[in-house]
Parts: C-alpha cells; sequence; structure tokens
C-alpha cells in the first residue's frame, strides 16, 4: 500500500489576532492538500504563535493561557482533516486537563474523532520554566493506512518508546518538534534516523521556524524530513524527502516548508518487507499574501511542478 505523507515546516511570526493564525493555518493546510496525502504532520507547539499577541511577560501563565484557545483550534484542524480527507497530526498544544498542563499532539481524523497523546519525556525547560506535566501512556493508533504513534520531539531520543510502538505494529511514527538550534535538532534528526534502523520503520519528522517575540521562543531551527530504514530499497542516507534547512530568520515572511513521499506499508510487516515502488519529494509553500514576489519559488499553476526521486526495488 502506498502512503502519502506531507510534512509541513511552519514558520512562526508575530500574528495581531487568532484570524491571524486561522489565515496562516488555513494557507498551509489547504497547500499540503493538493498533494492529496493520507497523512499531514504540522510541529510541536505551534500553537505558541498565539503568545504573540498576548500578554506573556510571565511565562507560566502565560503558557497556560493557550488552553482557551484548545477549542477553537481543535474545532480548526478538525474541520480541515474532515473536508481534505486526510489523517493530521496537529501539531501539539499546551492545554490544561485536570489541572495538569500537557503537551499534547492531537491527531484528527477524516470522520472527526480526536484522539490524544501527551508528551511523556519533558525538556529541562519545560519542567523548570514551563512547570508542566508529564504523560504517562503511549499510544498506537489503527489507520486503513497501518498502524501508526506520535513521539513528540524528546519522546524520540528515547528508544524504550519507539521499541515499544513497532512491537505493537506501528510502521509510521510522526515526530512533531521544536527546537531553538543546530544542536537541539540533530539530537532529534538523528534520534529519527536511529529508531527508523533499529525498527525498520518510517520517521516522519517536522520542526517549527522563525521568530516570537516570547522567551524561550525567539529562535527557532529545524527541517521537515521523511526517514527510512537504511536499506537496498530506500535511499542511501535515509532521507526519502526533506525541505530545505530553515534556521530562524529576522524577516517578516512566511516561507513554509513541506516535506511530501510516498511511502509503503503493509499491515503487519516492517518497512523492510515493502515490494512497491516508492516516489519522493519536496517543495516549499509560500503564503503570497505575506511576502514579495523575489521571496516565492518558481511554482507552475496553483502549485506548480515538484522534483520526483523514483526508486524501484
Amino acid at each position: 500500500m502506498k502512503v502519502r505523507i506531507a510534512s509541513i515546516q511552519y514558520q512562526l511570526r508575530h500574528i495581531h489576532d487568532w484570524d491571524g493564525f486561522v489565515h496562516q493555518v488555513d494557507f498551509v493546510l489547504n497547500a499540503a492538500a493538493d498533494y492529496c496525502p493520507q497523512f499531514v504532520l504540522l510541529p510541536e507547539l505551534f500553537t505558541t504563535q498565539l503568545l504573540s499577541f498576548m500578554a506573556n511577560d510571565d511565562v507560566p501563565s502565560a503558557v497556560r493561557g493557550l488552553s482557551e484557545y484548545t477549542t477553537p483550534y481543535i474545532e480548526l484542524l478538525r474541520a480541515h482533516a474532515v473536508r481534505h480527507g486526510y489523517y493530521l497530526v496537529g501539531g501539539t498544544h499546551p492545554n490544561l486537563r485536570e489541572g495538569k498542563l500537557l503537551n499534547t499532539a492531537f491527531l484528527f481524523t477524516p470522520s472527526g474523532e480526536v484522539h490524544l497523546q501527551d508528551k511523556i519525556h519533558r525538556t529541562r525547560w519545560e519542567k523548570e520554566k514551563w512547570d508542566s506535566d508529564h504523560g504517562d501512556v503511549l499510544k498506537v493508533f489503527q489507520t486503513p493506512y497501518g498502524k501508526i504513534a506520535i513521539l513528540i520531539c524528546y519522546d524520540i531520543e528515547f528508544p524504550e518508546l519507539a521499541r515499544s510502538a513497532a512491537e505493537e505494529g506501528a510502521e509510521i511514527v510522526f515526530v512533531p518538534s521544536c527546537t531553538d538550534d543546530r544542536q537541539g535538532f540533530l539530537r532529534v534528526r538523528y534520534c529519527c534516523h536511529a529508531r527508523a534502523i533499529e525498527n525498520q520503520i518510517y520517521v516522519a519528522m517536522t520542526s517549527t521556524v522563525g521568530n516570537l517575540p516570547v522567551a524561550g521562543l525567539r529562535l527557532h531551527y529545524g527541517q521537515a524530513s521523511i526517514i527510512t530504514p537504511s536499506d537496498f530499497h530506500f535511499a542511501r542516507d535515509g532521507i526519502a524527502a526533506e525541505s530545505p534547512r530553515k534556521a530562524s530568520s529576522t524577516r517578516n515572511r512566511s516561507l513554509l516548508p513541506t516535506s511530501t513521499w510516498r511511502c509503503c506499508t503493509k499491515t503487519g510487516s516492517r518497512a523492510r518487507r515493502s515490494r512497491s515502488s516508492t516516489s519522493a519529494m519536496s517543495s516549499t509553500a509560500t503564503d503570497p499574501s505575506s511576502s514579495s514576489p523575489t521571496d516565492s519559488p518558481r511554482m507552475p499553476g496553483a502549485f506548480q511542478g515538484m522534483p520526483w526521486a523514483e526508486a524501484r526495488p
């Protein structure tokens, strides 16, 4: 079975209100839909963009204030999943449940269901500066395209979690991440490669990029990618597709690279057993309302042609 994944590299930039957030999210998710993916991935903590118009001097209180946007966030992303018919890993969103501040990935299905996966391992910043809480349960989700799991950023650095998901049948692991420098990004990226090799699974990751005028969120460094096992049937570097690397930029524009790839899954098997042809592509989506003509890549038509790479084992 062929599966196409769109991994969206999301640029954080100052916005003035909720409508500004909706405009940017609508643009990237509608752009992803043009590629007809089965899965779409957004990065960790991309909803912290809302802090750019909220009082954020008191960081722990400001992050907790984001929970007030949980319902409109769910309604916004669920509508896209239902309208376009894809499974949407909606990045992560800080939310309060039973008095706990949790960093949660929301999985939206084409039928309108919403599933939650809490981040299990917190970074020091999340523990000490945000005073957040950790999740306790790793879930594996059944889809028509095989079983999937979500490991949020730091969680991918702990081999036991990916091994547990793989043992339960997960064939694709989604890794929404948020890192502020090259070292942090590469820790996540290298561990994605390691988990793909160890478990013979696919790993799709993406990151936030850009800048926000908020403590702890001023810098972002990342790159969207779709990673495979390193074996005969795959690219020799284990990278099926990746966006152009995008460090933080002080320019106020919205470059939103997307990596999309069709991978092969077979329920109950590992990636190494796949025999179908695969194809990979990567592209850059640019919001025309927030960038100059010189910022925009050449794309024929609405989304003009993409570079393709074919692999036929």
